[in-house]
């Protein structure tokens, strides 16, 4: 699987889990040593999101030290107590 996959997969995971309705921001970790260009990666993983979940999700990233990109938090719309989650 592709690192936007990952990525993708482990967002709509932790949207899933936290029992968010809508994803509204993700914070990703860059790592300084990771092979890809920080702002570039952004624009693709934007550029992925769609339908209700994740559509017009704001990313934000930081750089930190090692090779490794990651999902650092992600935050949204909760499941109101009434919704049909099924």
């Amino acid at each position: 699987m592709s690192l936007l996959g990952q990525i993708l997969d482990s967002t709509r995971s932790a949207a899933l889990m936290g029992g968010l309705r809508r994803v509204t921001r993700i914070q990703i970790d860059i790592g300084r040593e990771a092979s890809v260009v920080p702002e570039s990666f952004v624009a693709a993983l934007t550029e992925r999101f769609r339908g209700d979940l994740l559509g017009r999700c704001r990313v934000d990233y930081q750089l930190v030290e090692g090779p490794e990109v990651r999902v650092q938090s992600v935050e949204g719309i909760p499941i109101s107590p009434d919704e049909d989650v099924a």
